[in-house]
C-alpha cells in the first residue's frame, strides 16, 4: 500500500506539471497529502486547484473547496495556525454548503470551524 500512494503521488505531481491549468491533478495530490497528515502541503495543492477551477466553478472547484476547508481547520485545530485565514477557509465551506446543503461532513466541518471561530473571538 505504501509504494502504491507513494505512485499515485509521482503520477499525480507528473500530470499536474504536465498540465498546470487542469486542477485535478492537485486535487489527487493534496487528497492524498491529506491521508498522510500533511494539511500545509495539502492546502496549497487544493489552493493552486481552486485558482484553476474557478472560471468553471463546477464540481473540481467544490471538491477543492471542500478540501481547503478542511485542511485549514485541521492545522487550527492541531496546531493553532495555519497559513490561509480561517475567515477564508470559512467563505470555501460556505460556498460548498450551498451547492450541497444536505451534506453530513460539510455541515460537520461547518460546526468545527464555528467552534474554532468562537475561540479566536471572530
Amino acid at each position: 500500500m505504501r509504494g502504491e500512494e507513494a505512485e499515485a503521488r509521482q503520477c499525480a505531481a507528473a500530470a499536474a506539471a504536465a498540465y498546470p491549468p487542469c486542477p485535478k491533478p492537485r486535487i489527487a495530490l493534496g487528497s492524498l497529502l491529506v491521508r498522510k497528515d500533511r494539511f500545509r502541503a495539502a492546502l496549497r495543492h487544493f489552493e493552486v486547484a481552486m485558482a484553476a477551477a474557478e472560471a468553471e466553478d463546477g464540481d473540481d472547484a467544490w471538491e477543492a473547496r471542500c478540501n481547503g476547508a478542511l485542511a485549514v481547520i485541521r492545522l487550527l485545530q492541531r496546531y493553532g495556525t495555519s497559513p490561509t485565514p480561517l475567515a477564508v477557509a470559512t467563505l470555501w465551506l460556505q460556498r460548498a454548503i450551498a451547492a450541497a446543503p444536505e451534506d453530513a461532513r460539510l455541515l460537520t466541518l461547518q460546526e468545527e470551524a464555528e467552534a474554532l471561530r468562537r475561540i479566536e473571538g471572530t
